[in-house]
């Protein structure tokens, strides 16, 4: 019931850094739902408020309140991922995301 973190290779798959970060949100053990932050708001690394547009690029995603999820998290926007191959999935979309953010890949 750990958290999930999803990392981009750097130049020759030497580097490895950490992108993205799943946590388990408070109902896991009921719903197998976590949570990433979604970085990114004018351009910086900054999360999304919850009444802030997010990128086009998300729409096809389900978003909640990360803080609302998780005791102690942020009021601010994230990826909700599914149990199975399905959350599987959406957190490799929502890491190469990010990492088109940030101009990474």
């Amino acid at each position: 019931m750990g958290e999930i973190v999803g990392f981009i290779l750097g130049s020759g798959q030497g580097s490895r850094r950490p992108l993205t970060v799943f946590f388990p949100a408070k109902d896991f053990d009921e719903t197998g739902e976590r949570l990433s932050l979604i970085r990114g708001k004018n351009g910086t690394r900054s999360g999304f408020d919850p009444d802030d547009r997010l990128p086009p690029v998300y729409e096809p995603f389900s978003v909640d309140v990360l803080g609302n999820r998780i005791p102690g998290k942020w009021a601010k926007l994230a990826v909700l991922a599914p149990t199975g191959d399905e959350g599987s999935q959406v957190m490799l979309k929502h890491t190469a995301v990010q990492a088109r953010m940030r101009s990474l890949m």
